[in-house]
C-alpha cells in the first residue's frame, strides 16, 4: 500500500470560502459588493438561517522576529518582580529553564487579549451583517482557525475562548462557535496518525438547530471536502458530545511544529 503524504499547507481563508459555497452558502461579499465601510461577516447561509464569521490566527506569539522586543519588555518586568534572575532570558528562550507559573500567566494574558481582539471584531461583523441583510432572527457563528499559533496549545486556547465568551459575549450576536484547525496539525499518544480538530460549542439558551447544523458542517469539511481537495481520506476519527470525554481527549492532543510537519523529504 502507497504511503500517504501529508498535503500541501493552504491559504484557509480561500479553503474555506470554497467549503461555503460547496456546503451551500454564500459569501456576503458577493451579494453585497463595494461594502468596505461596513464591517460584514464572511458568510450565509439560508436554512437554517445562519451569519458566519472566519477568523484565522496566523501569528505564533511570541515565536517571531517582531515579537523579541515585546519578549524582552516582559523579561525585564519579570526581574524586577524578582520572578527571574539576571541572565534568565537566553536560558528561556533556548528552553533550557522552564518559565515560572507568573510568567506563563503573563503571557497568557497577553494571548486572551489577541483573543478578545478578534471575538469583538467578529461580533459587530455578524450584528451589522443582520441587519444589512435584514436577518434579525439568524443565528450567529464564529469560526476560529489556529493557522499558526504553536505557544498556546489546543485544550487551553479552547479553554481561553470558552471563559471570554462566558464572561463578555453571553448577550452578543454570537450564538456559537467552532475552534478549528487545517494546517496545524496534532499527534497524540500510541497514534500514528495526525489529528485536526473541530471543536463547537454554544450559549447554553440555544435550540438544536444551530448545533446540527454546525456538526454536518464539520463532517462535510473534514470527511468530504477536504479529502476532495487533497486526496487524502480520513483514516479515524473521535466523535463525543460528552464534555468532559472530550475535553480530556483534546488535551492529549500535542501540535507536531510545522517546521517538522511541512519539510519536504
Amino acid at each position: 500500500m502507497e504511503e500517504l503524504k501529508r498535503p500541501n499547507s493552504v491559504d484557509v481563508e480561500e479553503f474555506f470560502n470554497e467549503f461555503v459555497e460547496y456546503f451551500g452558502g454564500s459569501l456576503v461579499s458577493k451579494l453585497i459588493p463595494n461594502q468596505n465601510d461596513k464591517p460584514n461577516a464572511d458568510y450565509v447561509f439560508q436554512s437554517p438561517e445562519v451569519i458566519a464569521e472566519l477568523k484565522c490566527f496566523r501569528k505564533d506569539l511570541f515565536n517571531n522576529e517582531e515579537d523579541i522586543e515585546r519578549l524582552f519588555s516582559f523579561f525585564k518586568n519579570w526581574k524586577d518582580r524578582k520572578l527571574i534572575e539576571e541572565g534568565d532570558e537566553i536560558k528561556l528562550v533556548l528552553g533550557s529553564k522552564n518559565l515560572p507559573t507568573e510568567c506563563y500567566k503573563d503571557l497568557i494574558n497577553s494571548c486572551i487579549k489577541t483573543i478578545d481582539r478578534a471575538i469583538s471584531k467578529a461580533n459587530k461583523q455578524i450584528r451589522e451583517t443582520k441587519l444589512t441583510l435584514n436577518k434579525p432572527e439568524a443565528k450567529g457563528l464564529l469560526l476560529l482557525a489556529n493557522d499558526g499559533n504553536y505557544f498556546v496549545q489546543n485544550s487551553d486556547f479552547l479553554g481561553l475562548i470558552c471563559s471570554l465568551m462566558q464572561r463578555k459575549y453571553l448577550d452578543s450576536s454570537i450564538d456559537g462557535f467552532v475552534y478549528f484547525t487545517l494546517n496545524q496539525i496534532s499527534f497524540i499518544p500510541k497514534s500514528q496518525l495526525d489529528w485536526h480538530i473541530w471543536a463547537p460549542a454554544y450559549r447554553l439558551d440555544n435550540d438544536k438547530t444551530l448545533g446540527e447544523f454546525v456538526n454536518n458542517m464539520g463532517s462535510k469539511f473534514l470527511n468530504e471536502f477536504y479529502t476532495c481537495k487533497t486526496g487524502i481520506p480520513p483514516t479515524n476519527k473521535i466523535t463525543t458530545s460528552n464534555l468532559e470525554e472530550g475535553t480530556e481527549f483534546i488535551k492529549q492532543m500535542m501540535y507536531i511544529p510545522k517546521e517538522i510537519a511541512y519539510t519536504k523529504k
